[in-house]
């Protein structure tokens, strides 16, 4: 039997719209372009700022999204992930999804999926130098803000028909799991919550989910019940009895992947410029050991670099403070190349659907350094290997 096409799906950052939660804290008709814009070099040989090709667009316009679906699809990319705020004070965030992507002419040709950013809303833009950093909302929000949320994801988005499904079951990726399990205190309740979810796309006429965990805080629950992180007496955890599998079993968990090649590498912690080729070599190591991670599979995903120092106040001093004050790399497009070229072969062995996915870090992140999106300087040129290894194979 042949063999399903390798799903590539590219991680979307929606802040390049005017939001009104953006607007009171940095004014009027502010967008992260504004960052974009205001970046410096911070070290000899450093490109910055990174300017894009398409000029700073407003992602809540149809007609921009419709360009975007449209260059992704010619180049292979078969659907985006997008990042979806939704936090204990309600959605931010969300008109580059709900006014722009859904609304686009050519919405329905392209697939899409959401990764429920359950951080705290915290201002990055810019981080002054004694990393004080303002927190509006909590990471954690109450049961019954999340049965809002369950309501919102299946009414809104599940049961479209372009919105991305493995056996009739709605991808839904959770960013960060042990926020989630705090949210509601155990084990035991979080699963409840999340059959809750399942059930009520049940009713929406789905399978239910595919429920994906973001890897690096998928890893850290597994080091909490290992013994090899230290576990507070309020973790969720704490009184949990069950192995890594069981806890995948309980909550239903059917795969991971990593947002970023951080997650996996430590060469980050290189400062200020990080060998972009000991990146990658950690990376295929991490490959290597195979896609399948604490009994699930890993969906691989290749990225284009890494440098969030336009999230940095460029007038102060630039040195190793933790994030976003890290090291910083980039690859050419021939490099980001060969990397995709490992990852295809790494997944075209799988034989289920569900295993056939591969993610791309990321479509936008023009403040981390990591984006497909045309600039300047390279112009299509990631794009144009995701076409060589994806559409002309898929």
């Amino acid at each position: 039997m042949k063999k399903s096409p390798i799903e590539v799906l590219a991680y979307y950052f929606p802040n390049w719209h005017v939001d009104p939660l953006n607007e009171q804290v940095h004014g009027s008709n502010w967008t992260e372009w504004s960052v974009v814009q205001c970046a410096r070099p911070r070290f000899a040989g450093h490109r910055q700022p990174r300017i894009p090709l398409w000029g700073y667009e407003d992602e809540s316009r149809p007609d921009v999204m419709a360009k975007k679906i449209s260059c992704a699809a010619e180049h292979g990319i078969t659907g985006f992930i997008f990042d979806w705020y939704y936090s204990e004070s309600g959605p931010f965030r969300q008109k580059a999804l709900n006014e722009g992507f859904l609304k686009a002419e050519n919405c329905k040709d392209f697939k899409f999926s959401l990764m429920w950013c359950n951080h705290s809303r915290s201002n990055f833009h810019p981080t002054p130098y004694t990393m004080n950093v303002e927190m509006f909302d909590p990471p954690l929000v109450s049961p019954e803000k999340f049965e809002e949320i369950s309501d919102v994801l299946v009414n809104d988005y599940f049961v479209r028909d372009n919105y991305l499904k493995f056996d009739d079951r709605a991808y839904f990726s959770i960013y960060s799991p042990h926020d989630f399990l705090r949210s509601f205190g155990s084990v035991k309740a979080a699963a409840e919550a999340l059959d809750r979810l399942r059930a009520k796309a049940v009713r929406a006429g789905l399978n239910g989910i595919f429920l994906h965990f973001n890897y690096l805080f998928f890893r850290q629950l597994h080091e909490r019940l290992s013994g090899e992180r230290e576990m507070t007496a309020d973790d969720p955890l704490s009184g949990y009895k069950g192995t890594i599998e069981d806890l995948n079993r309980d909550l239903g968990l059917n795969c991971s992947g990593s947002y970023t090649w951080g997650e996996v590498a430590r060469a980050h912690e290189q400062f200020p410029a990080v060998d972009a080729e000991l990146v990658r070599q950690q990376v295929r190591a991490f490959w290597a050991e195979g896609m399948t991670k604490f009994g699930l599979p890993y969906h691989p995903i290749v990225s284009t670099g890494w440098d969030p120092s336009p999230r940095t106040i460029q007038s102060d001093s630039y040195d190793f403070r933790g994030y976003p004050w890290v090291g910083v790399w980039e690859q050419s497009p021939r490099e980001f190349g060969a990397m995709l070229e490992i990852a295809r072969k790494h997944i075209e062995v799988c034989e289920k659907p569900e295993e056939r996915v591969i993610t791309l870090g990321s479509w936008n992140e023009w403040t981390e350094g990591c984006y497909l999106e045309p600039d300047t300087v390279y112009g299509l040129g990631y794009l144009k290997e995701v076409q060589k290894i994806f559409k002309e194979t898929n």
